[in-house]
């Protein structure tokens, strides 16, 4: 292992990267198969980790240090001041160590810190200019990057910037146009050297302090907007005395970025046991249990061992004080009822409520249309806006869109068909591109002269209101593959890349990608994404507040009566899950739909999630209100697919 480690100091290619990237993604998915196994939150929306810290002495952890926790941070080892105390000489040994155990034992690594104003080395307040400090701190991250890229999974990219400021500060950006343009030019530099990793803040008096949310979010808000941050990090140090309350509303205001929560430094230092007994029962369910927080890392747990004098877990005999009992117990309880729903907030027990169709294609007088379906529906500004594919006689298919303000007032809307194709055109999505300040509709589309004539396409606007003022359709430059159909195109971004994912309707999902400054054109070569028992529509989205990405995607059972099932993945160019793990996948069928207004589907088909966020991150959770068409067999019974006569409806989680 050391070898290997050591290894990664040399030059690498561009082979040899990609080589590193497929590791790091087998990486991380065995990491998350290993959490599905351990204690899971209840309630919780994903995987949760336990962690504790890295100490520099250690040649290796103590005795079941593995057993209890799936997480390390180096306490000292990966700051800059500790690491690079005489400059050009790194100290990578306690570092080594620490990668290697992780390695070995699948658990997460976070580095902690790449850059913190109170323990940089001494030497970079000799500083002479930008062109001098610059060059030292990037290559102190792509030193660390080079021996450790594959094996990192979190990084503090800034510790403590509302407290403690680099004496550097001014040399790698100052206040800036932003304010904390020293703070964007750290993480865009992590960003180039750690691609694979996710990049996190970290401070503390963040859960105590409104005042200090409002600081620690326009920080995060700047980077959000930049695309440079994946998740927050949150010191619980010195919460004693804290009301709960006041706890929750502001982890409830982070959690509000869409971003995971990393409880980073948590210890309660209360000599009396009974005292903080008291405290852990009251603090820690509120981590753990909380929907965005991906997991807590404990700041030392051993006495004599620890910064914070009365803090520890585990006394010098090696015996456990009740706190550390209690968290045993907790733990393991919350994991017991967790495994009744399996994992990923997929409960064995997901039903769902639908009333009677919202829409149907009766609502339209101006041709002979059969069917209202393929929905793509988005909230802004007070109302609904809805695209979907009609399905007619005197032509085939043409996408429509209507706006209301409920659901209720969705058949008397009045539907417009999109006038910017005159051909075949079906299945849209819809979402905000923010880099470019414009609407995308992505669809299949076809047209005389087109090469091949059937193949993805796109169209923007500016006023998603505006029917009229979508650009004409013209093709995405995606390459087909050699399958017969290619169907159901979705696009969604993460950090830097754009996905595009789509069906064949046999068993396979592909999926090509862009850099995101190249979007919509540049798309790679298709690749396999998934192959199993699925159908098309494959709709993926970010979960809200986790580290996660699920895919609720069509499938269909004997007699063509459609149904969802979910997968997951841990990232969109990785490998894709039953969700809950170990199962069918179910998400929604006719079995575990109630309709309380008559029934009217005995298909649950082509559908979207109301997403939490219109952009092209597609954030949303799996239990928001999901638009599907659906109809019964007996419309279906002796009809030609063309002549089914689909209509919309809203499913409703029945939890």
């Amino acid at each position: 292992m050391m070898a290997q480690l050591r290894r990664t100091t040399r030059g690498r290619d561009a082979r040899d990267t990609h080589r590193r990237a497929v590791r790091h993604t087998a990486r991380r998915l065995a990491t998350v198969l290993v959490m599905l196994l351990i204690p899971q939150a209840a309630g919780a929306e994903g995987p949760r980790f336990l962690g504790n810290i890295w100490k520099t002495h250690w040649s290796a952890p103590p005795e079941h240090f593995g057993a209890l926790f799936t997480q390390v941070t180096p306490e000292n080892a990966g700051k800059w001041g500790a690491a690079e105390g005489t400059r050009g000489r790194i100290n990578w040994p306690p570092l080594d160590k620490m990668y290697a155990w992780a390695a070995r034992t699948k658990a997460r690594t976070k580095q902690h810190t790449f850059i913190w104003g109170q323990q940089q080395p001494a030497w970079t307040k000799t500083f002479a200019n930008a062109e001098e400090a610059r060059a030292a701190i990037e290559r102190w991250i792509k030193s660390y990057m080079d021996r450790y890229g594959d094996h990192v999974d979190m990084i503090d990219v800034v510790n403590e910037p509302l407290h403690h400021t680099p004496s550097y500060r001014k040399y790698i950006g100052g206040d800036g146009a932003t304010g904390w343009d020293w703070v964007v030019w750290a993480f865009a530099t992590a960003r180039r050297h750690a691609p694979n990793a996710k990049l996190h803040i970290n401070d503390y008096d963040i859960l105590k302090s409104e005042k200090n949310v409002d600081k620690y979010l326009r920080i995060i808000n700047i980077l959000k907007e930049r695309e440079l941050i994946d998740g927050i990090g949150v010191q619980a140090h010195f919460l004693e005395g804290v009301d709960r309350g006041r706890i929750k509303r502001n982890l409830d205001r982070l959690a509000e970025t869409g971003l995971p929560i990393h409880v980073s430094e948590y210890d309660v230092d209360r000599a009396n046991d009974e005292e903080q007994l008291r405290i852990y029962k009251e603090q820690f369910p509120l981590f753990w249990e909380h929907p965005a927080v991906m997991g807590v890392t404990l700041w030392g747990y051993q006495q004599g061992h620890i910064w914070r004098k009365n803090a520890y877990l585990q006394r010098k005999d090696g015996s456990a004080r009740p706190a550390l009992t209690w968290l045993r117990s907790y733990i393991k309880q919350a994991g017991t009822r967790r495994s009744r729903e399996k994992t990923h907030a997929v409960p064995e027990s997901l039903s769902w409520t639908t009333g009677k169709p919202i829409i149907d294609a009766r609502a339209f007088a101006n041709d002979e249309w059969i069917a209202l379906k393929d929905p793509s529906i988005v909230r802004h500004k007070g109302r609904y806006h809805l695209f979907c594919t009609l399905r007619g006689k005197t032509r085939s298919h043409a996408l429509v869109y209507t706006s209301f303000s409920d659901f209720d007032e969705a058949q008397e809307s009045k539907p417009v068909v999109l006038p910017n194709h005159d051909g075949y055109a079906a299945a849209p999505q819809v979402f905000y591109f923010s880099p470019h300040k414009k609407w995308y509709l992505v669809c299949q589309a076809a047209k005389d002269g087109w090469r091949p004539r059937s193949q993805a396409a796109f169209a923007t606007t500016d006023d998603i209101a505006a029917p009229d003022s979508w650009t004409p359709l013209e093709p995405l430059g995606l390459q087909r593959t050699r399958d017969k159909y290619n169907l159901d195109y979705w696009v969604i971004c993460d950090g830097p890349t754009a996905y595009i994912f789509w069906t064949s309707d046999n068993g396979k999902l592909w999926r090509a990608r862009t850099a995101k400054t190249d979007f919509p054109a540049g798309w790679s070569k298709p690749v396999l994404a998934h192959r199993g028992d699925i159908f098309e529509a494959g709709h993926i989205y970010r979960a809200k507040g986790r580290d996660l990405f699920f895919n609720v995607i069509e499938a269909r059972r004997r007699g063509d009566r459609r149904y969802f099932k979910v997968l997951y993945a841990d990232r969109l160019d990785g490998a894709w899950r039953h969700m809950p793990e170990g199962s069918d996948g179910i998400y929604a069928a006719a079995e575990t739909v109630k309709q309380t207004a008559g029934t009217w589907a005995d298909s649950i088909s082509h559908g979207e999630l109301l997403r939490d966020t219109n952009d092209e991150t597609l954030r949303a959770d799996l239990t928001a209100e999901f638009i599907f068409q659906g109809v019964l067999d007996r419309q279906r019974r002796g009809r030609a697919y063309g002549d089914i006569p689909w209509k919309l409806g809203v499913l409703r989680s029945a939890r």
